[in-house]
């Protein structure tokens, strides 16, 4: 696998960034509290400053965020949505088919 970047830092998102930590993948991580990003910059991951930076760094980024709304949200700015071409996105969010397929 690809170095990976993580996008909320919650139990999910934070369980996910530390298996690729120990896996030896480059990990960063993303947080709007970035205080939950403590425990994982410790173990290793870059944080990344904004969801941009933290999409440029890894050709993977999962999003582990509470709902599509909110991903749709944080992808939206043009720096992200146009960095995410060529990028593979693994969204871990609550939704339903239809905001699957959206």
């Amino acid at each position: 696998m690809a170095d990976a970047s993580v996008i909320g830092c919650g139990a999910m998102g934070s369980a996910l960034a530390r298996a690729f930590l120990v896996g030896g993948h480059k990990t960063t991580v993303w947080n709007r509290t970035a205080d939950k990003t403590v425990p994982l910059v410790e173990a290793g991951a870059h944080r990344a400053a904004s969801v941009a930076e933290a999409v440029r760094a890894s050709a993977v980024v999962v999003v582990c965020v509470a709902d599509y709304p909110t991903t749709y949200d944080l992808f939206a700015p043009a720096d992200v949505s146009g960095a995410l071409k060529d990028q593979t996105l693994i969204q871990f969010s609550t939704g339903g088919p239809e905001e699957a397929r959206e």
